[in-house]
């Protein structure tokens, strides 16, 4: 693959990734402000800050990730799978900034 082919495949998951983002953000987060809902709400019933409960989510797409590599196909399409990937570790980025400060 050359450069250019490489940033235009980034260029095209980047949109993807928002697209994801955007479209799941009101159903987990039960339209509250508070765009990491989910995972506080999650984490308070587990006894964990919310920070962990992300990392578990996004183990659980590392390993899809791993058996894409072996050729098992996912619902969501390659594409979608590192979408989803890319924005798990962005969200763990902003639960760790808000525990963090």
């Amino acid at each position: 693959m050359k450069h250019t082919e490489r940033e235009a495949y980034f260029a095209r998951i980047e949109k993807l990734r928002r697209q994801v983002m955007g479209g799941k953000s009101p159903a987990y987060t039960i339209n509250r402000d508070d765009v990491n809902y989910n995972f506080k709400f999650i984490g308070g019933l587990l006894g964990i800050p919310a920070s962990q409960v992300c990392a578990i989510y996004l183990m659980k797409h590392v390993l899809r990730a791993i058996s894409a590599t072996r050729g098992i196909s996912h619902p969501e399409g390659r594409d979608g799978l590192i979408a989803d990937l890319m924005n798990y570790c962005a969200i763990l980025g902003s639960l760790l900034e808000e525990e963090n400060s």
